[in-house]
């Protein structure tokens, strides 16, 4: 008999429903990571927050809001780290 277009997604969705019953047994888990390590120490991240809590001088940064890109530029120049 031939194999019907979409099974192979039906068994491996199966595959994955018992393996998620099989891991709940128990009851219900949490799961959840403590995600990445921040690069940058507490001390830095909350001098980062001031530069954006107080926004940029336009005669020193050159611009008139922060954007991402501005705050990788600040952070590579302060504490040489970039994401």
């Amino acid at each position: 008999m031939a194999t019907l277009p979409g099974s192979n997604i039906r068994h491996s969705t199966d595959g994955k429903i018992a393996r998620l019953r099989r891991k709940m047994e128990d009851g219900l888990l949490d799961s959840w990571s403590s995600g990445p390590t921040p690069r940058l120490s507490q001390k830095q991240l909350d001098e980062l927050a001031e530069i954006v809590a107080t926004g940029p001088d336009r005669a020193i940064d050159g611009v008139v809001r922060c954007r991402r890109l501005n705050l990788q530029r600040v952070i590579k120049e302060r504490w040489h780290r970039l994401s």
